[in-house]
């Protein structure tokens, strides 16, 4: 308490690990200034990785899905927005499609992704 380091990084992730408290700059304006934990806790999106029973041809689509991309013959990754769907209703979506899900697994955003979500939003105002 009652100290404080300036950290200037482009490695996201140990300043995710050495920070009580991240504020992010963009072409000079302060555009975040919070909790590492409340920052990243900010963004929407959450992402699911799936293996499918068979080679993938159409990709699965929903609304809620923010994109869907092939990892791999068998693989797709999900991101969605947690705030419009749970990882439930995705998993529905791709099983109402026809596709059988042999595994999955969930990557849990991280500040680069807040930072991404941040810089890019303000860009494209």
């Amino acid at each position: 308490q009652g100290v404080t380091v300036v950290l200037t990084t482009h490695y996201l992730e140990e300043a995710e690990e050495l920070c009580d408290r991240i504020a992010i700059i963009n072409h000079g304006q302060l555009i975040a200034n919070r909790p590492t934990r409340e920052l990243v806790e900010m963004t929407r999106e959450k992402i699911l990785r799936l293996t499918l029973d068979r080679d993938i041809g159409d990709l699965p689509s929903h609304p809620a899905f923010v994109k869907c991309r092939k990892t791999g013959e068998r693989e797709i990754e999900i991101a969605y927005d947690k705030d419009r769907v749970t990882a439930g209703e995705v998993l529905g979506q791709v099983q109402a499609q026809g596709f059988v899900i042999v595994d999955v697994s969930t990557q849990e955003p991280d500040l680069e992704d807040v930072f991404v979500q941040l810089t890019s939003s303000r860009e494209a105002a």
